[in-house]
């Protein structure tokens, strides 16, 4: 603000309504030039720390994996990761719970061309909803607070990554749509527009299309975050990649918690395979860490081993072949994928079992 009238109430209401600095007339152009480099360093600050806090409550949460593994399964995902990475194209990942839906939108960010630039990612599930349109959007000052930029401010250039796109409640589907389509948004409080240059990446544990038909979900908005979709395999059918996600947690969680790694030999190697892990790559990096404050790898919690460990060829064949089609809802194309196999394989075994 500048003013000819330099007595501090106004200062003091200038302040209060916004203003980040006070000059007095007559002032000279370096003078008005530093206010302004002035505030712009503070925007920055203030944009850089709300993501460092950001990335620090994220980074309590998990240990990245990085998408390791070499089944055919996982190197298929990697393969379409980097296929649309330099495209500006909305992309949905989905996949069950614990699967790594936000490794894979860190690993396409990485290939990016935005990847000097901010990765932000929001879970919708735990956000409050009556909070989440500031969070998003950011505010205006409201009295002696100053206003805060927002995450969506805050990622300018690089990539928003929605976890649970299904959670978002419908006010804030309306208003995600309208951020979808014109790349603006409009702080609350402010009377003016924002343009931003995004990249937007969504996740989904459900299927989005029986949402909408359950009313919960708006039907315009999948059109928009369904452009591309990427489904990750669980890992009963990532084969031993169970045993290199096992080394890589136990590797990084003996180093945060100071203790010794275990050794993962031929007996749990054994037992970690035969487990179907329902939880997937969450519920093996829990078993892990359980391992190393237990001191030992306590493999009765993963079940007994059952006479399917020499069960026949073709049986082993036949219950993984069902156990694709089944979480690709039959889609022989994706399950031949995960098994690394030729559709027409997965043809022939289903015409020879009669199926």
């Amino acid at each position: 603000m500048i003013t000819a009238f330099p007595d501090l109430d106004t200062a003091v209401e200038a302040m209060r309504a916004g203003a980040a600095d006070f000059l007095f007339k007559p002032c000279r152009a370096n003078q008005v030039l530093n206010a302004v480099r002035r505030s712009m360093e503070l925007a920055s600050l203030r944009r850089e720390n709300l993501l460092l806090r950001h990335e620090l409550d994220r980074a309590r949460l998990s240990q990245r994996s990085q998408l390791l593994g070499s089944s055919p399964a996982i190197e298929e995902v990697r393969d379409r990761l980097r296929r649309v990475a330099g495209l500006p194209t909305p992309v949905l990942i989905s996949g069950g719970s614990g699967t790594g839906k936000e490794e894979a939108a860190r690993f396409l960010h990485a290939l990016s061309g935005r990847a000097d630039r901010p990765f932000v990612a929001i879970n919708c599930a735990t956000i409050p909803a009556d909070m989440l349109e500031a969070e998003l959007f950011g505010h205006a000052p409201r009295g002696a607070d100053q206003g805060r930029a927002g995450l969506f401010v805050s990622a300018e250039g690089g990539t928003v990554f929605f976890d649970e796109i299904a959670e978002l409640p419908r006010p804030a589907q309306a208003a995600l749509l309208r951020v979808l389509d014109k790349q603006t948004i409009r702080p609350v409080g402010w009377e003016r527009e924002i343009a931003l240059d995004l990249r937007f990446v969504f996740a989904t544990g459900k299927t989005l299309a029986a949402e909408v038909e359950a009313g919960r979900f708006r039907e315009d908005l999948l059109f928009r975050v369904n452009v591309l979709q990427i489904e990750l395999p669980p890992l009963k059918l990532r084969g031993t990649d169970t045993i290199d996600l096992a080394a890589f947690f136990m590797a990084g969680l003996a180093a945060e918690l100071g203790l010794e790694p275990l050794p993962i030999d031929s007996q749990v190697r054994a037992a970690l395979l035969r487990h179907p892990w329902p939880g997937n790559i969450r519920e093996l990096r829990n078993f892990i860490e359980r391992s190393l404050i237990f001191g030992r790898f306590p493999l009765e919690t993963l079940g007994p081993a059952t006479p399917r460990d020499v069960e026949p060829l073709d049986a082993v064949q036949r219950r993984h072949i069902l156990q694709a089609l089944q979480l690709a809802g039959g889609n022989r194309s994706r399950a031949a994928d995960w098994l690394g196999v030729s559709r027409k394989t997965i043809e022939r075994k289903c015409a020879r079992w009669g199926l």
